[in-house]
């Protein structure tokens, strides 16, 4: 799955993250699969999330570390495939940008069914992809009925993703015989 294989290639042992606990399987396996140290919140819960967000930075002060020492990710799906409900991205957003965390989104369910022009939960919370969100996945099979996924980000991301992803790692298989 792209979420998987995207989740699994930026977070590694060390970094943390901080995951909305309803998101779907293919999510929760590239949690597992980063090995990255993990934090859950209550769904949809912005009160929650901030307090976990500022647990986190007490015991950052407590231990002496510089919040920018980790790579930091909050985990969410634009839509949630198991329960419906839409991720309220704008008090994300703004808890992301006042704790310094990154945001890594999936679009999977909510790419050509929310917003203005069916671009997702993003834009229907009239966000900005890269900025409001550095990393958004989309797996194709839910919303357009194909194979395969989209990871969408800077070029650095992008760049990273390609490299480091398993999709591309595990799939050197030798050419067909003609």
């Amino acid at each position: 799955s792209t979420c998987t294989s995207t989740l699994a290639a930026f977070a590694k042992r060390g970094d943390l993250l901080v995951v909305d606990e309803a998101v779907y399987e293919p999510l929760m396996t590239g949690v597992y699969l980063s090995r990255a140290n993990v934090q859950w919140f209550k769904h949809n819960d912005m009160e929650d999330l901030e307090r976990v967000l500022k647990e986190l930075q007490t015991q950052d002060k407590k231990l002496g570390r510089k919040p920018n020492a980790q790579r930091r990710f909050i985990v969410v799906e634009g839509l949630y495939k198991n329960l419906g409900t839409i991720a309220p991205l704008d008090k994300i957003v703004e808890l992301k940008h006042k704790y310094h965390y990154r945001l890594i989104l999936d679009e999977s369910f909510s790419f050509g069914s929310l917003g203005k022009t069916g671009r997702g939960a993003l834009e229907h919370h009239n966000l900005r992809p890269m900025y409001d969100a550095e990393i958004m996945t989309i797996a194709l099979e839910n919303s357009l009925g194909s194979v395969g996924g989209v990871t969408i980000g800077n070029e650095e991301v992008v760049d990273h993703q390609r490299l480091s992803g398993a999709g591309y790692c595990f799939s050197a298989s030798a050419p067909p015989f003609t």
